[in-house]
């Protein structure tokens, strides 16, 4: 019954949007509809179930990160690999883990419970036994979380399971533009492995699949006997947290709504990465229009007026690094930072803001590098503020899980009217990012035991 009332609350939701289309208000979908996006291209065509190894035993699969970084990703893979229920042994491993990670992690609630957490140069200096404690641990499959720095570390140890031909490779991806050209140290760790059919690649955003089969691997042969050009799939990095609430229709209780006016940009404070001066320039521009009583309207429509009281807006930076952006003097009342926060405050944080503006100061987000923001929405429940571009990009998303941003607008023009919408009405668009975040968890689920099934037959693991 709960399932139902979520989803005709959805579609509730996307009707309301649909009428308001004749006010400048929220848009429908037939205009993206002519754009024939690949919307469904990061799925791998699966079914609900899967048929079970047989014969030889559960696949065993290392879920290593090397680095230090990419937390989120590196969990994500945990979460899709660790929700197998039948087939596969996980083990996982993690370079220096950061703010609480092992809160969220150990939270996780899989088939078989949470794996001990260990260190990544234990299975490079094989000190790590298999389950009879006699042989050093060779996983059938790795999930290489960090693929272009963990390859250079691991090089001698994938070089030296290669030979031995009982271990297929996943190998993350997140920086294409790494892979454009020839690189020797590339070429040398990975090209045998792809060569023997026994890796994929793995990105985090269908505009990087395309971008890597369509540009990074054009050096990679892909016929003859010299074939080089593995599988490339798409695995949203989503994984669950314990969120606050939503609140129910009727109640005094605003939980999640409790900053009613408020949204965000998280990520590292680097400028080139997000574009602050923008931001600040038009919230700056947003303030003086509504203090000095001004009547004008945005390209939209609306009039800053119509929104709410502005002096309740407030935009909180969660973020790291050094280089923090200054904000103008005028601003410093509405803009808080917040850094380095463990990941159970950060994500409650960002699951009160109104929406997340993506601000991106680069290109890039939309072909070679996938932006943590997007996941960063549907982990936490808060809306993103979204363009076609956007969608196109990281088709995952649909127009019902985020603010969307016509053409003619302004991403603080969608701030304004997701501000002035009625409490139910934002509170649905709340209710149905979490869905989607469940929705794309499931398919992630889905689609790695069909990798993992697949990954089996390969190395002999399974029927």
């Amino acid at each position: 019954m709960h399932r139902f009332s979520t989803i005709f609350l959805c579609i509730l939701l996307v009707t309301i949007v649909s009428l308001f289309l004749v006010k400048n208000e929220f848009p429908t979908s037939a205009r993206l509809a002519n754009l024939a996006w690949p919307s469904k291209d990061w799925l791998a065509g699966v079914t609900p179930n899967f048929p079970a190894s047989k014969g030889a035993g559960p696949i065993h699969v290392a879920v290593i990160e090397s680095a230090g970084w990419h937390d989120e990703v590196w969990s994500a893979f945990v979460h899709g690999v660790g929700s197998q229920e039948i087939g596969v042994s996980m083990r996982m491993f993690k370079q220096s883990p950061r703010f609480g990670l092992p809160e969220i992690v150990n939270a996780f609630e899989l088939p078989h419970g949470v794996p001990e957490w260990e260190d990544w140069e234990d299975i490079v200096g094989e000190k790590l036994m298999d389950g009879d404690e006699q042989t050093p641990y060779h996983p059938d499959v790795i999930v290489l979380t960090t693929c272009e720095v963990g390859g250079g570390k691991m090089k001698d140890h994938l070089q030296k399971i290669l030979a031995e031909g009982k271990t297929y490779l996943f190998c993350a991806i997140h920086n294409t533009d790494q892979w454009f050209e020839p690189i020797p140290t590339h070429d040398e760790i990975w090209r045998p492995w792809a060569q023997k059919g026994l890796m994929s690649f793995i990105a985090l955003s269908p505009a990087v699949k395309r971008t890597l089969q369509q540009q990074g691997l054009k050096t990679w042969p892909k016929d003859g006997e010299h074939r080089a050009a593995p599988p490339v799939h798409v695995y949203p990095p989503i994984f669950p947290v314990q969120l606050p609430p939503l609140p129910t229709p009727g109640s005094l209780d605003e939980g999640v709504m409790g900053r009613t006016n408020a949204f965000a940009l998280q990520g590292n404070y680097e400028s080139f990465r997000r574009d602050f001066d923008t931001t600040f320039r038009r919230l700056g521009s947003y303030f003086y229009r509504t203090n000095n009583g001004s009547d004008q309207t945005s390209e939209a429509g609306v009039s800053p007026t119509e929104a709410r009281n502005d002096s309740a807006v407030e935009l909180h930076l969660l973020g790291s690094g050094p280089n923090k952006p200054r904000v103008p003097e005028g601003l410093k009342s509405h803009v808080f930072f917040h850094d380095n926060l463990p990941y159970k405050e950060y994500y409650e944080l960002l699951s009160q803001q109104a929406a997340i503006l993506p601000a991106f100061s680069t290109d890039k987000y939309y072909s070679i590098k996938a932006s943590s923001s997007i996941p960063a929405s549907l982990i936490s429940g808060s809306p993103l503020v979204a363009t076609a571009r956007d969608l196109h990009a990281y088709s995952y998303l649909d127009e019902g899980s985020v603010w969307f941003q016509r053409d003619n607008e302004t991403d603080f023009d969608v701030l304004a009217r997701a501000f002035a919408l009625p409490r139910e009405e934002r509170i649905a668009k709340l209710r149905c990012v979490r869905d989607k975040a469940r929705e794309v968890m499931e398919t992630n689920r889905r689609n790695m035991r069909e990798w993992l099934i697949h990954a089996g037959h390969k190395i002999g693991k399974s029927n």
